[in-house]
């Protein structure tokens, strides 16, 4: 969950050095892809992408959580579980950040077949309104499917909130470094192999 930064945390700096890239999205599906509840990522883009649109920019990311006050309601009542109720943005407003993504250029889909999204339902929470809004925007029926497979940190590291996280922008960049040499051995899978693999497969045959 989106807090303030406290002892089991270890904070961040603004301005650390180490710029690396964070995809954002709805706490609630940052928190399902962090537990495993989900490994599929669907975006179209957003205002701030430009006419280029989205892209899958990197291979590996950080998964930051925003403050979409609607979020739930725009998601499967089985999400009710993964968030409790959302902060307000304070001074002393923060955001952990828990979870490393890694995707493979075999497992990005630009979908332009409805069906063939509406296939993916048992992969992932939103209500289905929300991935046809997605779907329709922008004049041009279509959406990305992305397979993370997901890596959780020992502990949570904590950003104070910056105005360069705002606007809606599917990537930014933030102070925590992404090298082997920094992460280390830290990192542990939140599925197994076999889970993961059981996953990948599901969303693969129903990309098509």
């Amino acid at each position: 969950m989106i807090t303030s930064a406290s002892p089991s945390v270890l904070p961040v700096p603004l301005h650390s050095g180490v710029v690396s890239p964070a995809f954002k999205d709805w706490a609630v599906i940052v928190e399902a892809l962090g537990r495993g509840r989900q490994a599929l990522i669907l975006r179209k883009g957003g205002i701030a992408e430009g006419r280029s649109g989205f892209t899958v920019a990197h291979r590996r990311f950080w998964l930051f959580p925003t403050l979409y006050h609607q979020q739930l309601a725009r998601t499967r009542p089985e999400a009710a579980d993964l968030i409790g109720q959302l902060p307000e943005k304070s001074p002393d407003y923060a955001v952990p950040i828990r979870w490393v993504a890694d995707v493979s250029a075999a497992d990005i889909w630009f979908l332009e077949d409805w069906a063939k999204v509406k296939a993916l339902a048992p992969y992932h929470i939103w209500n289905e309104d929300v991935i046809e809004e997605r779907f329709c925007y922008g004049g041009e029926d279509g959406i990305h499917a992305i397979i993370c497979r997901v890596h959780a940190l020992p502990q949570p590291r904590v950003l104070a909130w910056s105005s360069a996280f705002e606007g809606c922008k599917s990537w930014i960049d933030v102070n925590l470094p992404l090298t082997e040499d920094a992460l280390g051995e830290s990192l542990t899978p939140v599925l197994a192999d076999a889970e993961f693999d059981a996953l990948r497969a599901g969303i693969r045959s129903a990309c098509g």
